[in-house]
């Protein structure tokens, strides 16, 4: 993995970051939080959530008062975030509802 940051591909990564910088500057649907002790502080207290990423972005939702969109059934099932879709039910109805879809 470090060769693939600083070997011949380094260049690549460097203009993928760089478009990933751009598109977030750009985009007007979304918002960025940044990681603060209130963040840490809340996630703290999520403790049937496991994984600390998880707890990162459901303390960061619950403080920014937002719904969020996600196909974690571990966040869904722990009650700390509203989550207004689910990936894996909407794939199920698109599919239900597409006549070209074979089931």
């Amino acid at each position: 993995m470090i060769s693939f940051f600083f070997g011949e591909h380094a260049c690549n990564i460097q203009h993928i970051f760089s478009k990933l910088v751009d598109t977030l500057h750009e985009g007007t649907n979304y918002f960025t939080y940044d990681l603060d002790l209130a963040i840490v502080l809340v996630a703290k207290e999520l403790a049937n959530i496991t994984d600390i990423h998880d707890r990162l972005i459901t303390a960061t939702v619950r403080i920014a008062q937002a719904p969020i969109i996600t196909r974690d059934r571990k966040i869904k099932k722990s009650k700390h975030a509203s989550v207004v879709w689910q990936f894996s039910l909407f794939i199920a109805q698109q599919h239900a509802t597409d006549p070209h879809h074979r089931q």
